[in-house]
C-alpha cells in the first residue's frame, strides 16, 4: 500500500511537471526532474548540483509544494483528466449515450462546464 502511494505521488508530480515545469526556476526544474523522472537519489543530485543532501531535500519539498499550489490555483491537470475520461467514455459507448458524452465533452472543451 505504501509503495503504491509513493508511485502515485511520483506520477502526480510528473503530471504536474508536464504541465507546469516552465513556471519553475531552472534549478527547481532540474532537481525535480532528476528525482522524479530520472530516479536519482538525494546524494546523486547533491553531488551533481554541488550542494548538500539537505539542500536537495529542501528544494524538492519547495518545488513539490509550488507545483501543488499551482495546480490548486489553475487546475489544468484535473481539467485534462476530465477531458481524457470523457473521451475514453465516448469511445466505449454507442448510440445516444455516445452522443450525450460527446456533447458533454464539447461543452467542457468550449466552456469548461
Amino acid at each position: 500500500m505504501k509503495e503504491e502511494s509513493l508511485l502515485e505521488q511520483r506520477e502526480e508530480i510528473i503530471e504536474y511537471l508536464d504541465v507546469y515545469e516552465k513556471l519553475l526556476s531552472p534549478k527547481q526544474s532540474r532537481t525535480l526532474n532528476s528525482y522524479f523522472r530520472y530516479d536519482l537519489s538525494l546524494g546523486e543530485i547533491a553531488e551533481e548540483e554541488g550542494v548538500s543532501r539537505a539542500a536537495v531535500y529542501d528544494a524538492l519539498s519547495k518545488g513539490v509544494a509550488k507545483l501543488r499550489k499551482i495546480e490548486e490555483d489553475v487546475g489544468m491537470v484535473a481539467y485534462r483528466k476530465r477531458l481524457t475520461k470523457l473521451a475514453e467514455d465516448a469511445f466505449e459507448q454507442e448510440g445516444k449515450a455516445r452522443e450525450e458524452t460527446l456533447e458533454r465533452l464539447g461543452k467542457e472543451v468550449l466552456h469548461g462546464i
